[in-house]
């Protein structure tokens, strides 16, 4: 299953996509699938804790920045992570 990854760089933040063609996080799933031991309702017999995206959510809560979800068509999912840069630390001289 290909997944693409995408890094972008802006003055006030970096945006990293990661974007697959696996099964898709359903509609209904999408509002609960960042709260721990939560997993999509069709994930089947795929195993898993549900922890790795609450994981995710929170490390960028806390450098404050955000994750969100989209379907992507046909199947699949795009995750995109939004963290502000961090302010440079003054040149030493």
């Amino acid at each position: 299953m290909p997944v693409t990854v995408c890094l972008a760089g802006g003055p006030e933040q970096v945006t990293l996509r990661v974007q697959d063609e696996g099964i898709g996080v359903p509609e209904k799933d999408r509002l609960r699938i960042f709260e721990p031991f939560e997993r999509g309702s069709n994930v089947g017999n795929i195993q898993g804790t549900g922890l790795g995206l609450n994981i995710v959510k929170r490390m960028a809560e806390m450098l404050g920045g955000t994750i969100t979800v989209e379907p992507v068509a046909p199947t699949g999912s795009r995750f995109t992570l939004i963290l502000p840069r961090l302010p440079q630390p003054p040149s030493r001289v």
